[in-house]
């Protein structure tokens, strides 16, 4: 007597003895604990188990510099940086040296001014840009050594373990 299968997709021959291994299982739904033919044992994620690399280093050598939240703070500074139109305010900014306002960095870069603002404003907040208000305009300048720390991040990233760069 042949079973039939719990579900449309199964019935193809290479799902076929999945369909029987569920099918007598007296558990609705749960598939058996014992590994399944496609599947492989990880010794290799038992944590216990694994106190050497392949190469035969010991695991507690490797210890990561960059903390987890030093990860999110620089990764939420780097977030900033993903926008093509805010890459090219900062570009006008460095070239020009600054203490441009909203409607030049618009009629250069043949945006609306109100999204410029707004990207100003995503700037200042990173703290990449600061404004100085003269009457009814305010001006924007790139911060000194703002990208150096961008660069300096970078070049931590690239660099061996020695220091010497790649």
């Amino acid at each position: 007597m042949k079973q039939q299968a719990l579900c449309p997709q199964v019935p193809t021959p290479k799902y076929r003895a999945l369909a029987l291994i569920v099918a007598a299982v007296p558990h609705v739904g749960i598939l058996p604990l014992r590994l399944l033919p496609y599947q492989k044992e990880r010794k290799h994620m038992d944590k216990q188990a694994r106190q050497l690399t392949k190469k035969g280093e010991p695991m507690s050598n490797f210890v990561s510099e960059l903390s987890k939240d030093a990860a999110v703070v620089q990764g939420e500074k780097f977030l900033v940086l993903r926008n093509k139109t805010r890459l090219r305010i900062l570009d006008l900014l460095k070239k020009y040296g600054g203490l441009l306002c909203v409607a030049e960095i618009a009629d250069v870069l043949d945006e609306s001014s109100s999204v410029i603002s707004n990207h100003l404003v995503m700037l200042l907040a990173a703290e990449l840009v600061s404004r100085e208000q003269y009457g009814a305009y305010a001006y924007y300048t790139l911060l000194p050594g703002v990208l150096e720390q961008y660069k300096q991040f970078l070049e931590q990233l690239t660099s061996r373990p020695n220091g010497v760069p790649m």
